[in-house]
């Protein structure tokens, strides 16, 4: 805590979906609860919100993103944190691995849940929801 108000982290999702609908996710190098997951990462200070998105995508894969728009917001307790998901385009560029991602596919909506690792399992869950349902609000609880 920082006086009364709580401190917590925020971090950038891209969903990035192809000409088929699936959903694209990265291979993770480190995490050892299930290596697949979403194009994310953390807001640096005084970093705008889409500047990160940008940024951590192309640092990540080498792709770039063109069009962007917020699509939902999902908050936890544990650990502090706030998470904004955007759909996004790609625009350009080559993939190629990085420290942090391996490689990537694209994986139908349904199979998410499935495919997508335990640290990322409930904003999986919720970003079915808004696949099926369209924008709302969506509670992300596991």
């Amino acid at each position: 805590m920082l006086g009364l108000n709580e401190v917590f982290l925020v971090g950038v999702v891209a969903l990035v979906t192809d000409a088929e609908g699936r959903v694209l996710l990265l291979e993770h190098s480190y995490r050892p609860e299930g290596r697949w997951g979403f194009p994310a990462g953390n807001v640096q200070r005084r970093e705008r919100l889409e500047t990160a998105l940008r940024r951590e995508f192309h640092e990540e894969t080498g792709w770039t993103l063109g069009a962007v728009r917020l699509l939902a917001v999902y908050h936890w307790r544990r650990p502090p944190e706030i998470q904004l998901v955007y759909r996004a385009e790609l625009a350009g560029g080559a993939f190629r691995r990085s420290p942090e991602i391996t490689g990537y596919r694209f994986v139908p909506p349904e199979r998410l849940l499935a495919e997508i690792g335990r640290p990322q399992r409930p904003l999986a869950r919720a970003i079915v929801r808004l696949l099926a349902d369209g924008p709302r609000t969506a509670d992300c609880r596991p």
